[in-house]
């Protein structure tokens, strides 16, 4: 008995959802200035040492500029935590 399992069909969705990640990823990092024109900007190589989603580690870096930096600290805690209780 054979069975027709449709790998490729299963594959091109894999790869049509992947390929939309890859797009919001990189209109996300264009709208935190950590790319611009296809390349990593200064900003850019800062946010991918700190080991936090980029829209928090900029805020971070941000609040840190204004000296409000437990402020930041505050609220990506809050705002990184899925349920509280």
């Amino acid at each position: 008995m054979f069975i027709n399992f449709h790998f490729h069909l299963c594959l091109n969705k894999v790869n049509l959802l992947i390929k939309d990640k890859l797009e919001i990823s990189h209109l996300n990092l264009t709208k935190l200035k950590a790319i611009e024109q296809n390349e990593i900007t200064e900003l850019g190589k800062i946010l991918a040492y700190i080991p936090l989603a980029p829209k928090f580690a900029k805020l971070l870096l941000l609040t840190r500029s204004y000296n409000i930096l437990h402020y930041g600290l505050l609220l990506v805690s809050v705002l990184s935590t899925e349920e509280l209780f």
